[in-house]
């Protein structure tokens, strides 16, 4: 039998070059995994592993406290590998299949703003760009701004029209380059997880003559850079920057909730589906896999459908 070390080596070579996995889900692979390796330096060699050694290591993650949900990634990642291992038949059996494992996750509901909370941190973007412009905002010539100042400031106005727009990932927002845009189809082409691609139309006219002319003047002072979105010093605009950017505005809008790139995702995917979208319709909106995870917005529009029928039912009036 090979060495722990080129079973682990093989299965990354596979999840980055055979199924072209993310390198986000190819560290989170290796970190879960190389846990599993050093849990097992006292005991024996990964092909030697049994359903008890599962089940240890099972009991020794929740000893640590470890969240439902981070304990549940494990394991499938652990799962994964062992099939793998199987496959290449470099284990002689796969532990998994004498052991069944079922981690009940808590059902927390997703954190979303109510549309007045988005308007006002819209309006707090275009209020930066017009003290800098002395003008209304619908009156500001944007296709002449010029410095790089006034172009982030009209940049940040695009990253939240975007991210309500679209409910696309923070990571996936920050990847987008020229090519992503199609100005005549109305269209944003998104590179999401695992390298799956997906096409999402832009439903406001407005936003998209907003977009179309971010994106002229980013391609006249691109200096090189093929990313949509940048810094201060003509770098790929990054993840923490959007998040920051996010809660400054939610403070000086005086929005006392926690505010994250995510919860406009929520926020979109939630007021969609309340407004009657059809819940497969939001899965492709959203990238997601499995409709099972699209499903929690479902429950959502439930509760709301609850309150709704609750404050207007005719039984409370008399």
């Amino acid at each position: 039998m090979q060495s722990s070390d080129y079973q682990l080596n093989s299965y990354l070579f596979h999840c980055k070059y055979e199924k072209r996995l993310s390198q986000a889900t190819i560290k989170a692979y290796k970190l879960d995994l190389n846990q599993f390796v050093s849990f097992l330096q006292s005991k024996h060699e990964i092909d030697q592993t049994g359903k008890n050694t599962i089940k240890d290591f099972l009991q020794f993650l929740y000893q640590k406290n470890l969240k439902e949900t981070s304990i549940r990634r494990k394991m499938i990642s652990l799962k994964a590998f062992f099939s793998y291992l199987e496959c290449e038949q470099l284990i002689i059996s796969n532990p998994f299949r004498d052991v069944r494992i079922n981690i009940k996750l808590k059902r927390k509901l997703p954190e979303i703003m109510n549309l007045e909370e988005v308007k006002a941190l819209l309006n707090i973007a275009k209020s930066e760009l017009e003290r800098t412009a002395k003008k209304r905002f619908i009156e500001i010539e944007l296709s002449k701004l010029q410095t790089l100042k006034s172009i982030i400031m009209f940049q940040n106005i695009i990253v939240l029209e975007l991210l309500f727009s679209t409910a696309m990932r923070v990571n996936e927002l920050c990847n987008l380059d020229f090519q992503s845009v199609d100005l005549v189809r109305h269209t944003i082409r998104i590179m999401g997880k695992g390298s799956k691609e997906r096409i999402i139309r832009i439903p406001n006219d407005e936003v998209m003559r907003l977009i179309s002319l971010f994106r002229t003047l980013r391609q006249d002072s691109s200096e090189g850079s093929p990313f949509l979105f940048i810094n201060r010093l003509m770098r790929r605009l990054n993840p923490q920057s959007v998040r920051t950017l996010i809660n400054r505005y939610r403070v000086r809008a005086q929005i006392t909730k926690r505010i994250t790139p995510h919860i406009f995702r929520h926020t979109t995917a939630t007021m969609l589906v309340e407004n009657g979208t059809d819940i497969r319709i939001v899965q492709s909106l959203l990238g997601h896999s499995s409709i099972a995870t699209t499903q929690i917005y479902t429950h959502v529009s439930d509760l709301a459908q609850g309150k709704i029928i609750a404050l207007n039912h005719p039984r409370n009036t008399f």
